[in-house]
């Protein structure tokens, strides 16, 4: 697994310019792999001046958060539903 941040080329504004940042996220497995490129940040930079507004990525977090949940209602029923056979077993 490799993370990268990647640079976008500059866009001039009436401004000053702004690049966009991205974070890239390389998963490889033999036969194959996956890239996962999300949002990361903006830099603005006006004259002299530069700063990065960071970019709050809701939808993954919303995503991460479900499928997080998932696995542990799923985990939660496993261990559930084995006790509740090994008690069956055991009366």
């Amino acid at each position: 697994m490799q993370v990268n941040t990647s640079r976008g080329n500059p866009i001039p504004t009436r401004y000053g310019q702004i690049v966009p940042v991205a974070r890239v996220v390389k998963l490889r497995w033999p036969g194959g792999g996956l890239n996962w490129n999300r949002p990361a940040a903006v830099e603005v930079q006006q004259g002299q001046s530069s700063r990065r507004v960071p970019i709050n990525d809701a939808t993954s977090r919303t995503i991460f958060t479900i499928v997080l949940t998932g696995l542990a209602v799923a985990l939660g029923m496993s261990t559930f539903l084995k006790r509740r056979r090994r008690h069956k077993h055991d009366r």
